[in-house]
């Protein structure tokens, strides 16, 4: 880790920052673990707006450079690789805290153990002092904040997946209790189809036996009063099986109208349900 120290001027109402020319002189770097980086340059331009610009060509890129160029002993490459390591997950927790926002500018430097106070001044004419711990304070606020938010998200989203949860079950119940009610109609329905075959079976034999007889009563001219009387008896019991048959075919249709409206109640309830539960999904995904 190592930090930089130096004094910038205030910014113009344009917000472009002016350096003094005794700034590059007066630029300080403070290393923290024995490394010492004489490599920094620094490099003030003119632009054709006759606005100053400052251009660092940093150690940052020797590091780099050196990593990758490092020596054949495994020493000098362990170490280059070990500052290398360093000065990544530098950046990576600078992104963290301070966001990732190019027009900002640089990310303040994060303190190395044991510094406590940095000094920025023009080049030997005065100038402010600045703790670098208020810096880490703010940067720390910043992560705990984000903290937060992200706990907030994940208890916000844990409940509503309680709650899909809850309503997931309550489908599959209903569905199970739709199912079973789809069965026994299916049941019933099938009993009732079953009598209503076996009445035709029955209205059919009827039907052929009373042929019968009447072909026979037509061949026993001196039995005709007796088989009038049977011929009467057939008759009215096969108005009374009619009567039974159009009693049971009404029931049964009713029974099966009674049955598709609950079917139709059950699938609006799914129905309504499902929307449920995709409501839930997309404001989870959200």
């Amino acid at each position: 880790c190592y930090l930089y120290d130096y004094h910038i001027q205030d910014t113009n109402q344009h917000g472009n920052n002016k350096i003094s020319s005794s700034s590059s002189s007066s630029l300080r770097k403070s290393v923290v673990g024995g490394y010492n980086d004489n490599n920094a340059d620094i490099i003030v331009q003119e632009d054709e707006s006759g606005a100053r610009r400052r251009r660092r060509q940093s150690s940052d890129d020797v590091i780099i450079n050196n990593a990758k160029n490092g020596h054949d002993d495994g020493v000098s490459s362990r170490s280059s690789s070990k500052v290398l390591s360093a000065h990544w997950e530098g950046d990576a927790v600078a992104a963290l805290i301070y966001g990732n926002n190019n027009n900002r500018g640089p990310a303040p430097p994060v303190p190395a153990a044991g510094v406590t106070e940095a000094t920025m001044r023009h080049g030997g004419g005065g100038g402010y002092h600045r703790r670098v711990g208020d810096d880490d304070d703010e940067g720390g606020k910043l992560l705990k904040e984000k903290l937060t938010l992200l706990d907030q998200q994940i208890q916000r989203f844990t409940k509503e997946n309680e709650v899909c949860k809850t309503l997931r079950i309550e489908r599959e119940n209903l569905l199970q209790e739709a199912r079973g009610i789809r069965d026994r109609a299916k049941e019933e329905a099938d009993d009732i189809r079953k009598e209503i075959d076996e009445d035709r079976l029955a209205l059919k034999r009827e039907r052929k036996r009373f042929q019968e007889e009447k072909d026979r009563n037509r061949q026993l001219t001196t039995q005709q009063v007796k088989w009038k009387d049977e011929e009467r008896m057939l008759r009215e019991k096969i108005e009374k099986l009619e009567v039974e048959m159009d009693n049971k075919t009404r029931k049964g249709e009713l029974e099966i109208k009674r049955l598709h409206t609950v079917i139709m109640e059950i699938q609006m309830k799914n129905k309504h349900l499902v929307d449920e539960v995709s409501i839930c999904v997309v404001n989870a995904s959200i």
